[in-house]
């Protein structure tokens, strides 16, 4: 299955409820993911993430 690649998943909205989503149907997910704590916390569930500090 193709990966999806998601923005602001690390967020509140609809990055975060799209990766709900994606998790509920056991699909791969790539998170563009700015803060350290939600970059950690999405690896934990089996998500691949991109983190990139705040410029």
């Amino acid at each position: 299955m193709t990966p999806w690649l998601l923005f602001g998943a690390g967020g509140k909205g609809v990055g975060a409820r799209t990766l709900e989503l994606a998790l509920a149907e056991q699909r791969p997910v790539v998170a563009v993911i700015r803060h350290a704590d939600a970059a950690t916390k999405l690896a934990q569930q089996g998500v691949q993430v991109f983190y990139r500090r705040r410029l």
